[in-house]
This record gives structure tokens, sequence and C-alpha cells, in this order.
């Protein structure tokens, strides 16, 4: 897991480690600003994605992709369209996942996050405990899921009345 604004990681351990590459800082954000993220994504990452599931599959290895959570103002303001373009792609290429984005008591919690799309290291060791190790069936989005995965995730973030963030 790596935090990218804080150039920090932390092991499934709970251990930390750092990392100085510049390149890693994808996005500079403020609390409360957001930025189409879901189509800076191109083929060959989702390519790439793939070639890693091939990969564990061959030599039996067990992976767990999943999403990063985010807060309420940001669900609230990205492109629906390209949103869903992207989840459709991750679909396509690895076949399933577990769907973080929104996790009641930190999307919905301002102090959570370092900015609008990471959590903060606190945060972090909780769904490390709580989600990552053990995801629950709940958040896991395949082609029969999709659709009422994220009418459900919509519906959540649409009666969230932001001005309270």
């Amino acid at each position: 897991i790596f935090n990218y604004n804080l150039s920090k990681g932390i092991n499934l351990d709970g251990s930390f480690f750092n990392n100085n590459e510049s390149s890693l800082r994808l996005y500079e954000c403020d609390r409360y600003k957001y930025e189409k993220v879901f189509d800076g994504m191109d083929v060959k990452t989702f390519e790439a994605l793939k070639d890693i599931k091939k990969f564990a599959q061959q030599n039996n290895i067990n992976i767990i992709f999943f999403t990063s959570t985010m807060n309420i103002p940001y669900l609230s303001n990205i492109n629906k369209k390209d949103f869903m373009k992207h989840r459709e792609n991750l679909i396509t290429n690895i076949g399933e996942f577990y769907d973080f984005t929104y996790i009641d008591g930190i999307s919905n919690n301002h102090n959570a996050f370092t900015d609008v799309t990471h959590i903060t290291t606190k945060e972090t060791i909780y769904m490390i405990n709580h989600f990552y190790k053990n995801p629950p069936s709940s958040f896991l989005v395949n082609k029969e899921s999709f659709r009422n995965f994220y009418n459900k995730l919509f519906d959540k973030v649409e009666s969230f009345d932001s001005t309270l963030f």
C-alpha cells in the first residue's frame, strides 16, 4: 500500500517504508478539490493489470485487486461516465476486484483524509486490519454485481449532504 501524497507506504504488517520516487506522486490535490483522475489510465495500464493477474494465476499466487477509498465531496464531483468506464475496464481486464471507494465512517469523515483521495495513516491501518487482509464479499465487484453495486454507491453519495463535510 502506498500513499502517494506522503511518499510513505505501509506494509501489510503495519511497518512503514519510504519512497523518494517523485514520479509516484501522481496528483496534487487540495482538500475539497478534485481532478479527473479516471481518464488518466490508458489501455496499457489495464493490460498491465491483466498481465499481473495472469502471472499470478500461472504461479499460484493469490492476488487481490482493490480500489482506494474516496471522500464524499470528491465522489459527488467526479465525472460518473469516466468513473464507470474505468470500473468497466477493470472488470474486463481483471474480472473482479474489491471496491472500497465508499467506506462508511471514512468516506463521510473529512478528518480521515490527508487530501481528497488519500486516507490518513490511522485509517490506512484500520483498512489493512478490517478490509485488506480478509475483504468482505459485499465489496466484491464482478460482471454480475457491477450495476447493482454502483447504483447503491451513487445512491449513498447523492443522499449525503456534503455541506456537512
